[in-house]
């Protein structure tokens, strides 16, 4: 079998391995870059804008530059296809959206209305 250091050394691995998993699966939820598809049956998720936070699963604040979107509700945009972790089309009523947003002025307004929503962001949807 194996001596007691290789399997403090095995177990010290395995929980770097876990850690390092977590860490993979917590930046899906908190990263988005969206791409406008334009297109509605390309697109990953359908978006409605809203009128009011209330109304809203998410306050969305669209940043500037990629060291930003560090947490939920942050998005980056960009215009081309190649890079997004999700494609977006943005429909003209709730009925039709998977997401409804409110879009905010300043980052720190931004978050989770609805965290069910949350699942929308995973990697395989």
């Amino acid at each position: 079998m194996f001596s007691l250091l290789e399997r403090k050394t095995m177990k010290r691995i395995l929980i770097l391995l876990v850690i390092c998993c977590l860490g993979k699966f917590s930046d899906a939820y908190s990263q988005v870059i969206i791409f406008n598809t334009g297109i509605e049956k390309d697109a990953d998720i359908k978006v409605f804008v809203t009128e009011s936070s209330s109304k809203a699963d998410l306050n969305v604040c669209f940043v500037d530059s990629m060291k930003h979107i560090n947490n939920d509700g942050l998005w980056y945009n960009i215009d081309f296809d190649n890079m997004p972790n999700k494609k977006i089309y943005f429909v003209n009523s709730a009925e039709q959206a998977d997401l409804k947003i409110y879009l905010v002025d300043y980052a720190s307004q931004a978050g989770w209305v609805n965290p069910e929503r949350k699942k929308l962001f995973m990697p395989d949807r």
